[in-house]
């Protein structure tokens, strides 16, 4: 069984509410850090390796109701995705892989609040699913330069698939 991932995130739009068919605009920022603490140089020296992966992705979605506490629906959304690395004695940040990639996100949300409110709240579960996959030889490399590990070529370009929940609190104007 493959490993399971953490991410944090950030989920902001703008749109239309309470229509037959709701549009938005949608912006999704994403991001983790692995820090390998406490090396040591050659000199004996401290240092922590940094390696930062982040994804930043914009949109239009579209939700239609189904009921009072269901909504259905999907985003378009164009990801800008990053993997840099850095040593905390050398703050100067180093792109390891990068990438541009469209992903559909459908999703689905349940209605926590009243639909009356001017602050409601909801939660979505989505999935992201990506049209191609990322090259990501050189993050490899970097980690381990011997390849002592034995990865495949079809494991240094993976898809990144992701799937949530998220709490969307609704400000009505």
């Amino acid at each position: 069984m493959r490993r399971m991932y953490y991410l944090n995130s950030i989920h902001a739009g703008i749109g239309m509410v309470d229509q037959p068919v709701n549009v938005n605009l949608e912006y999704e920022g994403t991001f983790s850090s692995n820090i390998a603490k406490r090396l040591q140089h050659v000199g004996g020296t401290e240092y922590n390796y940094i390696l930062n992966y982040s994804v930043n992705a914009f949109g239009p979605s579209f939700n239609f109701a189904l009921g009072e506490r269901l909504n259905l629906g999907a985003a378009g959304l164009y990801n800008f995705v990053s993997i840099k690395d850095y040593y905390s004695d050398n703050k100067e940040r180093t792109t390891l892989a990068s990438a541009k990639i469209i992903s559909i996100k459908p999703f689905f949300d349940i209605n926590l609040g009243s639909g009356e409110s001017r602050v409601t709240t909801s939660l979505r579960f989505f999935a992201n699913l990506p049209f191609k996959t990322m090259d990501i030889k050189n993050v490899y490399t970097k980690l381990d330069p011997e390849g002592r590990t034995g990865l495949k070529d079809e494991d240094l370009n993976p898809k990144f698939t992701s799937v949530g929940v998220s709490l969307i609190i609704h400000n009505r104007m």
